[in-house]
């Protein structure tokens, strides 16, 4: 019985953690896919902060870096930009959110205007470069 609940208990924290993982699509070019989610930065904790997690695959067989805003919107006026710069992505690698520190940690009044039905997010300036800062080792 005993083995029974652990089970069912590993199996819905698995299945809860991996549903918790989709991220939306952002923007891309010929380099780079970028992907987007919002967060609480502690899992299991509702008063945590909000973080805007974000996800890039570098399509190229080259390390590249990698340079974006965030671009916040209400009623299409810009209200705040956050710039990703210089990011360091391995070829053909993936780097994601937490794991590999792409957090924008947004104001508390992004936070509070995100869920509004006139928000919109986009990402401009997606720029990459080929480099060697950060290629295999």
């Amino acid at each position: 019985m005993k083995k029974i609940l652990t089970l069912s208990a590993i199996l819905f924290l698995s299945i809860t953690s991996f549903a918790q993982c989709k991220y939306n699509e952002g923007v891309s070019n010929d380099d780079i896919q970028l992907f987007y989610q919002w967060k609480r930065a502690k899992l299991f904790d509702k008063n945590s902060d909000i973080e805007l997690r974000i996800k890039i695959k570098n399509l190229k067989k080259t390390a590249i870096l990698v340079d974006f805003n965030a671009d916040y919107y209400i009623d299409g006026v810009l209200q705040e930009t956050s710039v990703i710069e210089d990011f360091c992505i391995k070829s053909k690698r993936t780097a994601r959110g937490k794991v590999n520190g792409i957090i924008i940690k947004p104001t508390p009044e992004i936070v509070e205007i995100r869920e509004k039905e006139n928000f919109k997010l986009e990402f401009s300036g997606l720029k990459s470069e080929q480099t060697e800062a950060c290629a295999e080792k």
